[in-house]
């Protein structure tokens, strides 16, 4: 069963009792996940076990326990390419979001971007993956532009392309989930970069995989 047939048939009271944290306070309405996620009490108890039975190098030894640990390493990694619906090789473990949007601005950005080129975001970023790229265009000459969003919070993508001649670019940015616009403007997204030559697509999918389970997979095609 996928995720969000799991949520059509629970409640948030049943939520809650997976969160050891909301248990302990029980009139906390959390808002701030974005920034640092509470643990159910399934990933509390398997870090736990981690460090309890398997604590060893991953991947960086010949003895029982390090290939132990790197087999449960290797085993996470295939539970979450499943999930998003993507192949192991594409998995990389980082730290965080911000990690993740740095290391592409940074590693990537830094070595492919120049004065002819644009990155492309939008209007609902979070400065997380705005400063990296400002900073990338103070290094390379590139230049940044935003699609709007209109009053519905809908990306307007309409306007960005009247306005908008590009050369080449890389569209960088969070996709709209159903609470802030329509999930449509993917593809459309998608499309407006398939008439760009050289153009390079890259998605912050933090969002969308919490309301679609295999989100990578089901991203549409240009």
């Amino acid at each position: 069963m996928g995720y969000p047939e799991c949520m059509a048939i629970v409640t948030p009271q049943a939520i809650r009792q997976d969160f050891p944290l909301l248990l302990h306070h029980p009139d906390l309405v959390y808002l701030n996940s974005a920034a640092t996620s509470q643990k159910p009490e399934v990933v509390i108890e398997a870090v736990s076990r981690y460090y309890r039975e398997l604590n060893a190098s991953v991947h960086r030894g010949a003895y029982t326990l390090s290939v132990q640990a790197s087999e449960a390493y290797e085993r996470a990694r295939r539970t979450l390419a499943r999930f998003i619906g993507a192949d192991e090789h594409e998995i990389i473990f980082v730290r965080n979001t911000t990690e993740a949007l740095n290391l592409v601005a940074y590693a990537w950005g830094l070595h492919n971007l120049g004065p002819d080129d644009e990155i492309l975001l939008t209007e609902m970023e979070h400065h997380a993956n705005l400063v990296p790229w400002h900073l990338v265009c103070e290094r390379t000459g590139a230049k940044i532009k935003a699609i709007p969003l209109g009053p519905d919070g809908r990306l307007e993508l309409e306007a960005l392309e009247l306005k908008s001649k590009f050369k080449s670019m890389i569209v960088d940015g969070t996709p709209p989930v159903p609470e802030l616009g329509d999930l449509a403007a993917l593809s459309g997204v998608h499309k407006l970069a398939a008439r760009v030559k050289c153009a390079t697509l890259a998605w912050n999918a933090l969002e969308q995989a919490a309301h679609q389970a295999g989100a990578v997979s089901r991203a549409p095609n240009a």
